[in-house]
C-alpha cells in the first residue's frame, strides 16, 4: 500500500514500479479526488494508464491515520469515517518533502557565485524546480 498525500507523480510512479517488480498487489491511497490530480492532464492520463495496466488499485479521498503489523488505518477525507485495510504486507509513505541545502551551503563557502533552485530553497515539485532554474538562467 502507498499513502500519497499530494496526488502527484510520486505515488503513481512508486505504485507502478512496485506492481511491475514482482506481481505484488498494490493499492494507491490518495488524499484527493483522483490519483495524479496535481499533474498536467496528459502526464496524468499516461501515468494512470500505466498503473491501471499494472493492476494497481486506487482508493481516493483517504488519508493515513495509522498502521500496525499488517493493517493500515485510513480516514475518509469527506466523511471522516474510518477505513480499515487488513493483510497489508508493507506501507510506503509519500507524505511530504523536506529542504536539502547541504550542497548549497558547501558551494557557498567556495566564494563563487551560486544560485539556489529546487529543494535547497524549500520543498517543491519537479515542475517548480524547473521554473526556478528558468528564472535563474534568465537572469544570468
Amino acid at each position: 500500500m502507498i499513502a500519497d498525500w499530494r496526488c502527484d507523480w510520486t505515488g503513481l510512479g512508486v505504485a507502478e514500479m512496485i506492481a511491475r517488480s514482482g506481481g505484488r498487489k498494490v493499492t494507491l491511497c490518495v488524499n484527493g479526488n483522483a490519483a495524479g490530480e496535481m499533474l498536467q492532464q496528459y502526464t496524468r492520463n499516461a501515468m494512470l494508464a500505466a498503473v491501471f495496466e499494472a493492476n494497481v488499485e486506487i482508493m481516493t479521498n483517504v488519508r493515513l491515520y495509522g498502521a500496525d503489523e499488517d493493517s493500515v488505518y485510513l480516514q475518509n477525507t469527506l466523511t471522516a469515517q474510518p477505513v480499515l485495510v487488513d493483510d497489508v504486507a508493507g506501507l510506503v509513505l509519500a507524505l511530504g518533502h523536506r529542504q536539502n541545502d547541504t550542497l548549497l551551503r558547501e558551494l557557498q563557502t567556495l566564494g563563487t557565485q551560486v544560485h539556489a533552485i529546487g529543494d535547497c530553497m524549500s520543498p517543491r515539485t519537479v515542475e517548480e524546480a524547473t521554473l526556478d532554474g528558468l528564472r535563474v538562467a534568465s537572469g544570468i
